[in-house]
């Protein structure tokens, strides 16, 4: 089955590594990391057309999640910065090797708290406990936190992680949500230490969507789950409906006429879930294990949404040196929502020289740079408010000397090394399939069982495009 795991840094160091099978050598690891980061060169210098540097640095997320490199195969995935990756000779499901990983990276971050190059750092010790019960002389054994839990002797550190993220205004006296690193926190390996009682339900969707230059929409998908972390005392039951007007095409007949819900194509849920009420009253059941838990997943495929985040451009040549990047962006999402963390991405020329900007509110909120390295403009904004007034950014671009090129032909090279512009969110409480708990109740044998129960609903950008 698999020879070895190793979970490496962004610079390549191997903080895990354990070789099972004593059947590949020792610097796999470096091949690996050396033949990621030329996949990642060479796909971004693909996309943007143009060669890109290869640094340890450099983001990984655009090479394949396996491939093979001297007859060795490996499959791995990015999580936080860090690598988790298997390899082995022989042809093994890719698809076992990521679920694998991913349920690797979900089991450290219950134990830890957290899943950072810190915290696998400072708990190498208990990481290899959870490595070795994961698997057995390469082949798969325990797959989640409460199967391990029993098998570990080991306490987790804590890792400080800083402040916590502050809500926006109109959440601040809800108790419906709460900030997103409320459940990073340690769960006590075999010890009944921790008198905490609660779970974390967190719905969210990622959006998926290409528009063409016109603005356009040309693709879109959403990509839902329901992930549950359960800090539970005994073992209760968790049952949780949906809104009743949800439709699923592969399960239902006909839509209901008065719904606002999109129609979902399909919804798998675990193997641990009683879903036999699903179908009559949109409801579930199950016992919840220590951990981290993905209890359902679903996905809508449509050919037109309510876009949250509209970004426009407008590119003006002033000279044969020099060009004006005209972004705008827009909020078309309720007012009493707020998206975070925007990024917004836009590929110039590599033969840029400098570029200065002009934003319209310049400060702490939103800040501008322009990437040498990557030749792109990167731009920060911290907050926006639904239906709140737009931003905008204006980027002056100075391009270096080409003696030997006219000024028809220095705009066929120029023009086309624009875009496609990207753009990051996420939007809390906020899910535009118009999915939502409307009850989720937990029974105990104990009379007295009253835990603390967290909702919250997320929209986050997977892959947010605008062609230019």
């Amino acid at each position: 089955m698999f020879s070895q795991l190793f979970i490496l840094s962004a610079r390549g160091d191997a903080i895990i590594f354990r070789d099972y099978r004593s059947e590949l050598p020792k610097s796999t690891a470096e091949v690996f990391f050396r033949e990621v980061c030329a996949r990642s060169a060479s796909a971004s210098a693909h996309r943007l057309h143009r060669p890109v540097a290869s640094s340890a640095s450099a983001a990984h997320s655009s090479a394949a999640p396996c491939f093979n490199v001297e007859g060795i195969n490996f499959v791995y995935v990015e999580v936080n910065g860090l690598l988790l990756a298997l390899s082995t000779l022989e042809n093994v499901s890719p698809a076992l090797g990521l679920d694998l990983l991913r349920n690797l990276s979900h089991i450290i971050k219950d134990f830890c708290g957290v899943f950072t190059e810190e915290s696998v750092r400072r708990n190498f010790v208990l990481i290899y406990e959870v490595v070795d019960e994961l698997l057995d002389f390469g082949y798969p054994q325990y797959a989640s936190t409460a199967e391990i839990r029993p098998c570990v002797c080991n306490k987790a550190r804590p890792v400080h992680e800083g402040p916590r993220l502050q809500l926006p205004k109109w959440a601040e006296g809800s108790r419906k949500t709460q900030a997103s690193n409320a459940a990073n926190r340690l769960l006590d390996a075999g010890t009944e230490a921790d008198n905490t009682n609660e779970v974390y339900v967190d719905l969210i969707e990622n959006i998926s969507a290409i528009f063409d230059a016109n603005g356009t929409q040309i693709h879109a998908q959403l990509d839902g789950e329901l992930d549950v972390r359960s800090y539970l005392h005994g073992e209760p039951t968790i049952h949780l409906a949906f809104n009743r007007d949800m439709f699923v095409r592969n399960r239902d007949r006909m839509p209901d006429p008065s719904s606002k819900t999109l129609a979902l194509d399909d919804i798998h849920f675990h193997p641990c879930v009683d879903a036999d009420a699903f179908d009559v009253d949109r409801s579930i059941t199950w016992s919840p294990p220590q951990g981290f838990l993905c209890v359902a997943t679903y996905r809508v495929s449509m050919a037109v949404i309510h876009p949250p985040i509209i970004v426009s451009y407008k590119i003006v040549e002033t000279s044969p040196s020099s060009v004006e990047l005209y972004l705008t962006i827009s909020p078309r999402f309720r007012e009493d929502f707020v998206a975070k963390s925007i990024t917004v991405a836009c590929p110039v020329p590599p033969f840029t020289d400098s570029v200065s900007f002009q934003l319209r509110s310049a400060g702490e909120e939103q800040m501008a740079e322009f990437s040498r390295k990557e030749s792109t403009i990167v731009w920060n904004i911290d907050q926006m408010h639904g239906t709140g007034e737009e931003e905008r950014l204006l980027a002056r671009i100075s391009l270096m000397d080409r003696p030997h090129a006219s000024s028809q032909a220095l705009g066929e090279i120029m023009m086309p090394s624009f875009g496609p512009i990207s753009v990051d969110f996420e939007i809390a409480m906020l899910l535009l399939s118009g999915t939502r708990i409307t009850q989720m109740d937990m029974h105990e044998r104990s009379e007295d069982y009253s835990p603390l129960r967290w909702v919250r609903y997320l929209t986050q950008s997977n892959s947010y495009v605008f062609r230019v």
